[in-house]
Protein backbone atom coordinates (compact mmCIF):
# COMPACT_ATOMS: atom_id res chain seq x y z
CA UNK A 1 0.00 0.00 0.00
CA UNK A 2 2.82 2.39 1.11
CA UNK A 3 4.79 1.74 -2.65
CA UNK A 4 0.95 2.43 -4.82
CA UNK A 5 0.75 5.62 -2.98
CA UNK A 6 3.85 6.55 -3.15
CA UNK A 7 3.76 5.85 -6.81
CA UNK A 8 0.72 7.75 -7.19
CA UNK A 9 1.89 10.86 -5.32
CA UNK A 10 4.77 11.37 -7.28
CA UNK A 11 3.82 10.66 -10.54
CA UNK A 12 1.37 13.52 -10.06
CA UNK A 13 3.50 15.92 -8.26
CA UNK A 14 6.47 15.17 -11.10
CA UNK A 15 3.94 15.87 -13.32
CA UNK A 16 2.37 18.84 -12.61
CA UNK A 17 6.67 20.34 -11.63
CA UNK A 18 7.11 19.11 -15.09
CA UNK A 19 4.03 21.29 -16.81
CA UNK A 20 5.22 24.24 -14.73
CA UNK A 21 8.46 24.31 -15.74
CA UNK A 22 8.04 23.22 -19.19
CA UNK A 23 5.26 26.81 -19.18
CA UNK A 24 8.56 29.08 -17.47
CA UNK A 25 11.04 27.50 -20.58
CA UNK A 26 8.29 28.51 -23.00
CA UNK A 27 8.10 31.55 -22.11
CA UNK A 28 11.93 32.38 -22.30
CA UNK A 29 11.76 31.45 -26.12
CA UNK A 30 9.10 33.51 -26.89
CA UNK A 31 8.87 36.53 -24.62
CA UNK A 32 12.87 36.98 -24.61
CA UNK A 33 13.33 36.29 -27.71
CA UNK A 34 15.21 39.65 -28.50
CA UNK A 35 17.37 39.27 -25.34
CA UNK A 36 19.25 35.35 -26.47
CA UNK A 37 21.31 35.94 -23.23
CA UNK A 38 18.63 36.18 -20.98
CA UNK A 39 16.36 33.83 -22.36
CA UNK A 40 18.94 31.32 -22.18
CA UNK A 41 19.80 32.35 -18.65
CA UNK A 42 16.28 32.00 -17.59
CA UNK A 43 15.87 28.79 -19.66
CA UNK A 44 18.57 27.23 -16.98
CA UNK A 45 17.26 28.29 -14.12
CA UNK A 46 14.19 26.29 -14.47
CA UNK A 47 15.78 23.36 -16.14
CA UNK A 48 17.57 23.50 -12.97
CA UNK A 49 14.67 23.87 -10.67
CA UNK A 50 13.03 20.94 -12.88
CA UNK A 51 16.14 18.46 -12.20
CA UNK A 52 16.17 19.62 -8.40
CA UNK A 53 12.12 19.03 -8.33
CA UNK A 54 12.97 15.50 -9.37
CA UNK A 55 15.34 15.51 -6.95
CA UNK A 56 13.54 16.45 -4.19
CA UNK A 57 10.27 14.54 -5.07
CA UNK A 58 12.19 11.33 -6.10
CA UNK A 59 14.39 11.48 -2.42
CA UNK A 60 17.37 10.90 -4.82
CA UNK A 61 20.85 12.17 -2.64
CA UNK A 62 23.03 13.37 -5.40
CA UNK A 63 27.33 12.87 -4.73
CA UNK A 64 29.62 15.16 -7.21
CA UNK A 65 32.88 13.91 -7.27
CA UNK A 66 34.50 17.28 -9.32
CA UNK A 67 32.43 20.22 -10.63
CA UNK A 68 31.17 20.48 -13.85
CA UNK A 69 33.07 22.36 -16.31
CA UNK A 70 33.22 25.95 -16.73
CA UNK A 71 30.52 26.96 -18.83
CA UNK A 72 30.35 26.99 -21.93
CA UNK A 73 31.59 23.15 -22.52
CA UNK A 74 30.42 20.28 -24.62
CA UNK A 75 30.14 17.00 -22.19
CA UNK A 76 30.11 13.53 -22.46
CA UNK A 77 28.46 10.73 -20.47
CA UNK A 78 27.30 6.82 -19.88
CA UNK A 79 23.88 6.77 -20.36
CA UNK A 80 21.96 4.57 -17.42
CA UNK A 81 18.57 5.51 -18.73
CA UNK A 82 15.57 8.97 -18.85
CA UNK A 83 16.61 9.87 -15.26
CA UNK A 84 20.17 10.85 -16.17
CA UNK A 85 18.32 13.97 -18.04
CA UNK A 86 16.90 15.90 -14.84
CA UNK A 87 19.66 14.77 -13.32
CA UNK A 88 22.54 16.72 -15.14
CA UNK A 89 19.80 19.42 -15.46
CA UNK A 90 20.02 20.13 -11.90
CA UNK A 91 23.71 20.73 -11.50
CA UNK A 92 24.49 22.38 -15.44
CA UNK A 93 22.71 24.41 -18.08
CA UNK A 94 22.97 22.18 -21.12
CA UNK A 95 21.61 21.52 -24.46
CA UNK A 96 20.73 17.52 -24.26
CA UNK A 97 21.44 15.40 -27.64
CA UNK A 98 18.47 12.62 -27.50
CA UNK A 99 17.51 9.78 -29.61
CA UNK A 100 14.05 10.95 -31.75
CA UNK A 101 12.00 8.35 -29.76
CA UNK A 102 12.24 10.54 -26.47
CA UNK A 103 10.24 13.55 -28.25
CA UNK A 104 6.70 11.77 -28.15
CA UNK A 105 7.53 9.94 -24.56
CA UNK A 106 4.89 11.50 -22.10
CA UNK A 107 6.71 14.27 -18.88
CA UNK A 108 10.61 14.10 -20.12
CA UNK A 109 9.28 14.57 -24.17
CA UNK A 110 7.44 17.51 -23.54
CA UNK A 111 9.93 19.54 -21.80
CA UNK A 112 12.83 18.34 -23.68
CA UNK A 113 10.79 19.66 -26.97
CA UNK A 114 10.43 23.37 -25.27
CA UNK A 115 14.16 23.04 -24.23
CA UNK A 116 15.32 22.77 -27.93
CA UNK A 117 16.82 19.15 -27.07
CA UNK A 118 18.47 17.91 -30.24
CA UNK A 119 16.49 14.78 -31.34
CA UNK A 120 18.40 12.39 -33.74
CA UNK A 121 17.34 9.01 -35.80
CA UNK A 122 20.93 7.23 -34.85
CA UNK A 123 20.71 5.16 -37.07
CA UNK A 124 20.05 7.94 -40.14
CA UNK A 125 24.01 9.52 -41.66
CA UNK A 126 21.89 12.24 -42.77
CA UNK A 127 20.62 13.09 -39.96
CA UNK A 128 23.74 12.60 -37.62
CA UNK A 129 25.10 15.63 -40.27
CA UNK A 130 21.83 17.38 -39.77
CA UNK A 131 22.44 17.02 -35.63
CA UNK A 132 25.77 17.80 -36.29
CA UNK A 133 25.15 21.50 -37.54
CA UNK A 134 22.54 21.84 -34.97
CA UNK A 135 25.32 21.45 -32.32
CA UNK A 136 27.43 23.34 -34.04
CA UNK A 137 24.86 26.36 -33.72
CA UNK A 138 24.40 25.73 -30.25
CA UNK A 139 28.54 25.91 -29.57
CA UNK A 140 28.52 29.23 -31.46
CA UNK A 141 25.76 30.85 -29.50
CA UNK A 142 27.73 29.87 -26.36
CA UNK A 143 25.48 26.95 -25.37
CA UNK A 144 26.62 24.25 -23.31
CA UNK A 145 25.30 20.73 -24.60
CA UNK A 146 25.40 17.11 -23.13
CA UNK A 147 26.18 14.01 -25.43
CA UNK A 148 25.36 10.26 -24.63
CA UNK A 149 27.83 8.63 -27.34
CA UNK A 150 27.44 4.94 -26.42
CA UNK A 151 24.26 5.62 -28.29
CA UNK A 152 22.39 3.57 -26.22
CA UNK A 153 21.60 2.82 -22.20
CA UNK A 154 23.13 -0.06 -20.28
CA UNK A 155 22.82 -1.21 -16.65
CA UNK A 156 25.64 0.57 -15.29
CA UNK A 157 28.35 -2.47 -15.11
CA UNK A 158 30.02 -1.19 -17.96
CA UNK A 159 30.28 2.12 -20.40
CA UNK A 160 30.16 0.95 -23.81
CA UNK A 161 32.42 1.88 -26.71
CA UNK A 162 31.76 5.73 -27.46
CA UNK A 163 30.17 6.30 -30.92
CA UNK A 164 32.05 9.39 -33.19
CA UNK A 165 29.16 10.60 -35.56
CA UNK A 166 27.66 12.84 -33.11
CA UNK A 167 31.67 14.13 -32.02
CA UNK A 168 32.45 15.57 -35.19
CA UNK A 169 30.50 18.48 -34.21
CA UNK A 170 32.79 19.99 -31.12
CA UNK A 171 36.23 18.22 -33.54
CA UNK A 172 35.51 20.43 -36.20
CA UNK A 173 35.28 23.45 -33.71
CA UNK A 174 37.69 22.38 -31.83
CA UNK A 175 36.45 22.38 -28.68
CA UNK A 176 37.55 20.69 -25.86
CA UNK A 177 35.17 17.83 -24.44
CA UNK A 178 34.90 16.33 -20.82
CA UNK A 179 33.88 13.38 -19.44
CA UNK A 180 31.40 12.22 -16.87
CA UNK A 181 30.38 9.18 -15.34
CA UNK A 182 27.01 8.42 -13.71
CA UNK A 183 25.96 6.04 -11.29
CA UNK A 184 22.70 4.93 -9.28
CA UNK A 185 21.71 2.86 -6.23
CA UNK A 186 18.90 2.14 -4.18
CA UNK A 187 18.32 1.20 -0.84
CA UNK A 188 18.14 -1.96 1.29
CA UNK A 189 14.26 -3.46 0.56
CA UNK A 190 14.41 -1.61 -2.53
CA UNK A 191 15.13 -3.47 -6.27
CA UNK A 192 18.59 -3.19 -7.74
CA UNK A 193 19.58 0.28 -9.59
CA UNK A 194 20.26 -1.67 -12.70
CA UNK A 195 16.30 -2.89 -12.19
CA UNK A 196 14.80 0.04 -10.67
CA UNK A 197 16.45 2.98 -11.78
CA UNK A 198 18.67 2.33 -15.43
CA UNK A 199 16.43 2.01 -18.44
CA UNK A 200 17.98 -0.51 -20.86
CA UNK A 201 17.17 -3.31 -22.80
CA UNK A 202 13.82 -4.52 -24.11
CA UNK A 203 12.43 -2.76 -20.85
CA UNK A 204 8.98 -1.27 -21.28
CA UNK A 205 8.65 2.19 -20.20
CA UNK A 206 5.68 2.41 -18.63
CA UNK A 207 6.49 -0.41 -15.77
CA UNK A 208 9.72 0.43 -15.54
CA UNK A 209 8.73 3.73 -14.71
CA UNK A 210 6.28 2.57 -11.96
CA UNK A 211 8.84 0.83 -10.53
CA UNK A 212 11.22 4.23 -10.51
CA UNK A 213 8.53 5.56 -8.81
CA UNK A 214 7.94 2.97 -5.88
CA UNK A 215 11.55 2.71 -4.94
CA UNK A 216 12.36 4.57 -1.23
CA UNK A 217 15.09 6.39 -1.63
CA UNK A 218 17.95 6.62 -4.85
CA UNK A 219 21.92 7.73 -4.38
CA UNK A 220 23.32 8.98 -7.33
CA UNK A 221 26.75 10.39 -8.24
CA UNK A 222 28.05 12.31 -10.55
CA UNK A 223 32.10 11.96 -11.40
CA UNK A 224 33.36 14.99 -13.50
CA UNK A 225 36.81 14.75 -15.22
CA UNK A 226 39.06 17.96 -14.40
CA UNK A 227 40.75 17.43 -18.03
CA UNK A 228 39.61 17.53 -21.16
CA UNK A 229 40.08 16.25 -24.73
CA UNK A 230 40.60 18.12 -27.84
CA UNK A 231 40.98 16.38 -31.18
CA UNK A 232 40.70 17.19 -35.02
CA UNK A 233 39.56 13.47 -35.43
CA UNK A 234 36.33 12.80 -34.04
CA UNK A 235 36.99 8.81 -34.11
CA UNK A 236 40.55 9.86 -31.52
CA UNK A 237 38.35 11.90 -29.94
CA UNK A 238 35.61 9.07 -28.97
CA UNK A 239 38.44 6.78 -28.25
CA UNK A 240 40.46 9.12 -26.03
CA UNK A 241 37.06 10.40 -24.20
CA UNK A 242 36.55 6.39 -23.60
CA UNK A 243 39.31 6.30 -21.75
CA UNK A 244 38.61 9.38 -19.85
CA UNK A 245 35.46 7.65 -18.66
CA UNK A 246 36.70 4.79 -18.26
CA UNK A 247 39.21 6.07 -15.60
CA UNK A 248 36.40 8.35 -13.83
CA UNK A 249 34.87 4.59 -13.27
CA UNK A 250 38.14 3.02 -12.03
CA UNK A 251 38.01 5.13 -8.65
CA UNK A 252 34.56 2.50 -8.21
CA UNK A 253 36.27 -0.44 -7.87
CA UNK A 254 38.53 1.05 -5.18
CA UNK A 255 35.07 1.81 -3.43
CA UNK A 256 32.75 -0.50 -3.90
CA UNK A 257 32.87 -1.19 0.14
CA UNK A 258 32.39 2.37 0.70
CA UNK A 259 29.47 3.05 -2.14
CA UNK A 260 27.98 -0.71 -0.39
CA UNK A 261 27.96 0.97 3.08
CA UNK A 262 26.42 4.31 1.41
CA UNK A 263 23.54 1.68 -0.12
CA UNK A 264 22.88 -0.41 3.24
CA UNK A 265 22.58 2.86 4.74
CA UNK A 266 19.74 4.70 2.76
Amino acid sequence: MRRAWRVAWRSSALALWTLLCTIQVAFAKVALRPWPEAAWRWRGRWMRRWGLGFRHVLSIDLRVDGEPPPEPFFLVSNHLGYLDIPLFAAVANVVFVAKSEVSGWPLLGTVCRVADTVFVVRASRRDSLRANEALVEHMQAGHSVLLFPEGTTSDGRRIGPFRPPLLQAPARCGRPVYAAVVEYATAEGDPPASEAVCWWGDMPLLPHLKVLLGVSTITARLRFSPRAVQESDRKLLAARLHESALRLAGDREREDEVWQVARGSL
